[in-house]
């Protein structure tokens, strides 16, 4: 038998964001984070924002949310977030959010992520 430079897999699964074989075979992976919780996060925050802006009702402290949004979109960008930035951030918005009833499940998935994250099972 010659020699092999595949993959054999007998009887099993794999599952991989990237799979590189044979010689010199490399990955190029240009993304940010592999953290489910924090790519999760910037889909909720887009969502939140869209949200946000087309809301037909007033929503108080409107400056004060889009001000932590845009504060936990730049800490998730890190190669290493702060997790007590996450924190404190993750709770003024949600605070920020508990009053205005159809935005309040979305603030708390988007709790739910950071707590995950930050490896707090803690509830706001």
């Amino acid at each position: 038998m010659g020699n092999n430079d595949g993959i054999i897999i007998n009887n099993g699964t794999v599952n991989a964001k990237n799979i590189a074989v044979g010689a010199n075979s490399t990955i190029n992976d240009n993304s940010t984070h592999t953290n489910h919780d924090l790519q999760q996060l910037s889909v909720l925050f887009n969502e939140l924002l869209e949200k946000l802006h087309t809301s037909q009702e007033p929503i108080s402290n409107k400056e004060d949310i889009l001000d932590a949004i845009a504060e936990l979109k730049e800490q998730i960008k890190q190669k290493e977030p702060r997790k007590s930035m996450l924190k404190i951030l993750g709770k003024t918005l949600v605070d920020n959010l508990g009053n205005i009833k159809h935005l309040v499940p979305l603030a708390q998935n988007i709790w739910h992520h950071i707590s995950s994250f930050i490896g707090s099972a803690a509830g706001v």
